[in-house]
């Protein structure tokens, strides 16, 4: 993070499973936008928020041709107090 919309594309492109995102047994093409949205998104997110430890999208969903994140788990940092 930050990524940029080359860096966004690279890394869709060079996934394994690639083909599924373009039109696939009568499912329409992923909008590569939306999901490249959804990346650029929880990379600011971490930027932002430096206590934000990991962030994990499980699943993320293609409802039509728009990827829809299902359920999202932040994780924090402990919170530290000081000593009394």
């Amino acid at each position: 993070a930050p990524l940029s919309t080359a860096d966004i594309r690279t890394m869709i492109t060079s996934i394994k499973s690639q083909a599924i995102l373009q039109q696939f047994r009568g499912m329409p093409e992923v909008d590569i936008e939306a999901l490249g949205a959804i990346l650029q998104t929880v990379g600011s997110l971490g930027l932002l928020h430096p206590e934000i430890q990991e962030i994990d999208l499980n699943p993320i969903i293609i409802s039509g041709s728009t990827p829809v994140v299902v359920d999202a788990l932040i994780g924090l940092q402990p919170i530290r107090t000081g000593a009394i």
